[in-house]
């Protein structure tokens, strides 16, 4: 069977000799030269092909046309009883370069044909055409013919909706062959394939966000809790929301980090390299002596937390630098090195330490927002992943608290000869100082002060955060939703 419109590959191409068999073609009858064909001569009266006579000396026209006069004719001898097979004047059927029989007596055979799809003469009967569509796979995809016309796919392209997989691999793993993203989870089946997730299920580890927009960037999927497992595939909680401000340094471009917390007006940051230098990472930015600063004060984050009396500080931050002598600020309120609502910073000064600190301005501390609250020794360790979390709730006791990794640091107080051990009742800010990243107001033309490490997230809450919300952030990681 051949249809027609389709692009086929001969499965089966058999040479089965010429009629009246032998090992080569029957010889004409003759009586001199004259009476044989071009490159032949009459000896013992019949005609032989000359001895120089062109192996590949093509088909040229003999005096009845069209006919190829490099080859006898395949007619057999008048007495051999077998008659000839019609000739409508085309093309021999005969391969032009068959050989006579060899040394050995094995007749060299056809070389390779190539017969188009359409026009075919298979006039001659010894040659058979043979075509199974039903197992027959031009593109090699693992569907036969038949049933990629009956499907809809492409018989010529293995993998007909480009998503990765061979049409055949969809029909067994049940994804659609014609639906690059068969679950419509914002992945290509072939994606999900590779990343292990499943193609028909939206939610592979059901916790309520699509596969999709768990991988964002599918060559780099996110591992937001750093245990091994992607996202996808990952069931952890999502982070605990209500965030006034949020900036997760996934622009991987320019110069603003924005405040994608949803809460309006967004306090976005403009970075500043006046003196050090900033570059995007695969997984944060890296700021290295420089910072980011609001060209306004915070509105939203003064009057809200000044009203609920209550903040939260929270950071994801990879530091570089082996022993802060600034101390490095990670966030600030404040209007200069010594002039603050709240500060969260990488070290602790006299003497300097690996360690991490916080300083908040209440009705019972000085300006400088003492006393000085700091995790023990060396638990900033340099090229260290940490998540760092400070609450203040004036209604808690104590109504600080200071995490490290998701867990109590227990903070050591130091009050630096002020005498003061503790947090006052009310927050007691001042509402013109402004939010900054990574370094401090008034400093921008020195590294003092300013941090050199990898930030993943800061977030600012107007509420303390309980432990077991600090412990569900902490699972969740910096890039979750």
């Amino acid at each position: 069977m051949i249809a027609r419109g389709v692009r086929w590959a001969w499965l089966a191409l058999v040479w089965t000799g010429c009629p009246g068999a032998g090992t080569g073609p029957a010889l004409d009858p003759c009586n001199d030269d004259n009476d044989c064909r071009l490159f032949e001569t009459c000896l013992d009266g019949l005609c032989q092909p000359r001895a120089d006579r062109p192996r590949d000396a093509g088909a040229r026209p003999d005096a009845a046309g069209g006919r190829d006069a490099s080859w006898p004719d395949v007619s057999p001898a008048p007495d051999a009883g077998t008659p000839a097979p019609p000739d409508a004047g085309g093309p021999d059927a005969g391969p032009p370069d068959a050989g006579r029989p060899d040394a050995g007596g094995r007749d060299a055979g056809p070389p390779d044909v190539s017969l188009p799809p359409a026009g075919i003469d298979a006039g001659r009967p010894d040659v058979d055409i043979v075509v199974d569509a039903g197992v027959y796979d031009a593109d090699n995809d693992g569907v036969p013919l038949l049933l990629e016309l009956s499907l809809g796919t492409d018989p010529n392209d293995p993998d007909s909706d480009d998503d990765g997989l061979l049409d055949g691999e969809e029909l067994d793993a049940n994804t659609d062959p014609l639906d690059d993203d068969s679950d419509d989870d914002g992945l290509l089946d072939g994606v999900e394939r590779s990343l292990g997730t499943n193609p028909l299920d939206p939610d592979s580890d059901n916790d309520g966000r699509p596969d999709g927009a768990e991988t964002p960037d599918p060559q780099n999927p996110p591992d937001s809790d750093f245990d091994g497992t992607i996202d996808a595939l990952d069931p952890d909680p999502p982070r605990v929301g209500t965030e006034l401000v949020l900036y997760r340094f996934d622009e991987a471009a320019g110069d603003t980090l924005f405040d994608v917390s949803g809460v309006a007006p967004a306090v976005d940051l403009h970075l500043d390299n006046t003196h050090g230098d900033y570059s995007w990472q695969a997984d944060g930015l890296l700021i290295d002596h420089t910072g980011a600063f609001s060209s306004a004060p915070p509105a939203k984050v003064y009057e809200a937390c000044e009203a609920a009396d209550a903040v939260t500080l929270e950071a994801w931050y990879t530091p570089i630098e082996p022993l802060p002598t600034g101390p490095d600020r990670i966030v600030t309120l404040s209007l200069d090195a010594v002039t603050r609502n709240f500060t969260l910073l990488h070290g602790y000064d006299a003497p300097y330490e690996a360690s991490y600190s916080v300083r908040l301005h209440t009705d019972t501390s000085p300006t400088n927002g003492l006393p000085y609250l700091r995790t023990a020794p060396e638990t900033a360790a340099p090229q260290q992943r940490n998540h760092i979390v400070f609450t203040y709730d004036h209604a808690e006791t104590p109504r600080h608290r200071l995490y490290l990794d998701g867990v109590d640091a227990n903070p050591i107080v130091e009050d630096h000869g002020w005498g003061v051990f503790t947090y006052g009742p009310d927050l007691d800010w001042d509402p013109s100082f402004g939010l900054a990243v990574g370094h401090e107001f008034g400093e921008a033309g020195s590294p003092y002060r300013a941090a050199h490490g990898v930030f993943h997230l800061v977030a600012v809450y107007c509420r303390a955060l309980s432990a077991a919300e600090v412990a569900q952030n902490h699972a969740a990681g910096p890039h979750s939703l």
